[in-house]
């Protein structure tokens, strides 16, 4: 107790350098706290938003329909498989289609044409779908239509548009009313996006059970587990393919890796920068007090006791940097997560486009345990570590020439 007063009290010597040590090394571990819970929570919304628009936290489809979409490759019996799935809390049949729309204005191509069953994966805690012009979801023989794609054509809720698609039976053309257009903030979704309910689509194709694909839904991290119960419960030499999102979706996965490990390298900056700090801090300290270090040698202070102080030292203004950086990231990392981060503060437009999803909501933080544990322990570590050269340096002084010098 002795040694921690003495700590204190050689802190307390210099309070103004003290205390912006302190405040630089508490608000560089509040900064790491925030841009890590805010990636770890960012890029599982993501996953999630990526997953419920294009894929399914794991999908069953026809074999090959993943690197070749062709309209054909249809699982005509979904029911079956579905009902083999009995432990999955959600599961949605879709079909994909592509084809043209026709109007006395003009003719417009279109790519992502979905029927699933509504409220269906654009409606995702507000991430991707936000405002509609007319009645959605669509009902019985009716269009929803991409708000950029309806004023391409100058179409308005119940005007009539001539679809027609390749189907996998063939060819199908049918006059259908528009009944809302949807803005959603994604450029694709907007532009070239066609939304039917799934028993009408089923029943222009002629497959009363058929689907292109089964999304399952879990969580992001629980897709790998997921995937290999599906695979089990589905029968031996099943001509089907369960992949994960990650599988399905490898750009967004390679995307996400990339974007997470940018925020690794962002904290070892971090922490260099802290090193830095830290050292030039001690060695203008040790310079400093060399009379006194003299002095206390001189009196019989061993060499060890002396580095020993100046450790117990660093270690409490660690203890302070930490206490205050967790006030600090605490609190960034609550207004994270209940408030969010608007994406449009960075971009000006209404939603951030990444690896194919827009995020037109809030991207929220979580709280990093794992980092918040091993930084902490880390810092801690470097700013006894870099007191420690300074101090051994010091030592090593002679008492005689370390007492003439002022």
């Amino acid at each position: 107790m002795f040694w921690v007063r003495v700590a204190f009290a050689q802190l307390m010597r210099r309070r103004l350098r003290t205390g912006l040590l302190v405040a630089a090394l508490g608000l560089a571990w509040a900064v790491l706290l925030f841009f890590r819970g805010l990636a770890d929570e960012g890029y599982d919304q993501l996953a999630d938003l990526l997953a419920r628009d294009q894929s399914g936290h794991v999908v069953v489809m026809a074999r090959g329909y993943g690197a070749d979409p062709r309209p054909e490759a249809v699982l005509h019996d979904a029911a079956t498989i579905r009902a083999r799935l009995p432990f999955v809390g959600r599961v949605e049949e879709r079909l994909f289609f592509t084809g043209l729309l026709k109007t006395a204005g003009g003719v417009a191509y279109f790519h992502r044409g979905l029927a699933a069953p509504w409220p269906s994966s654009l409606w995702y805690g507000g991430q991707l779908f936000q405002a509609t012009a007319g009645g959605f979801p669509p009902m019985g023989d009716h269009l929803a239509l991409g708000a950029a794609l309806a004023r391409t054509l100058d179409v308005t809720p119940g005007d009539r548009v001539v679809i027609q698609l390749a189907g996998p039976t063939g060819p199908i053309e049918r006059s259908v009313p528009v009944c809302a257009l949807v803005k959603t903030g994604d450029p694709a979704v907007d532009r070239f996006g066609v939304f039917t309910p799934l028993e009408t689509l089923r029943g222009w194709i002629g497959l009363p059970d058929g689907a292109h694909q089964l999304a399952l839904f879990a969580t992001p991290a629980a897709a790998d587990a997921l995937a290999h119960r599906v695979r089990a419960a589905l029968p031996p030499g099943a001509d089907v393919e369960v992949l994960t999102w990650r599988q399905n979706l490898p750009m967004a996965g390679q995307f996400i890796d990339y974007h997470s490990g940018s925020v690794w390298l962002f904290q070892f900056i971090i922490f260099f920068i802290i090193t830095i700090t830290l050292v030039d801090a001690f060695f203008m300290s040790m310079l400093e007090r060399r009379r006194e270090q003299g002095i206390l040698r001189a009196v019989g202070m061993r060499r060890a006791t002396l580095v020993r102080a100046v450790a117990l030292e660093s270690l409490l203004l660690g203890l302070f940097a930490l206490a205050l950086g967790l006030a600090l990231g605490s609190l960034a990392i609550l207004y994270g997560a209940t408030v969010g981060i608007d994406p449009s503060w960075f971009t000006g437009e209404e939603g951030l486009e990444v690896a194919g999803g827009v995020f037109s909501g809030r991207i929220h933080a979580r709280f990093p345990t794992f980092t918040a544990l091993w930084s902490a322990a880390a810092l801690l570590a470097l700013t006894v570590g870099s007191t420690l050269v300074p101090a051994v340096l010091a030592s090593r002084v002679n008492p005689v020439e370390a007492i003439r010098r002022r």
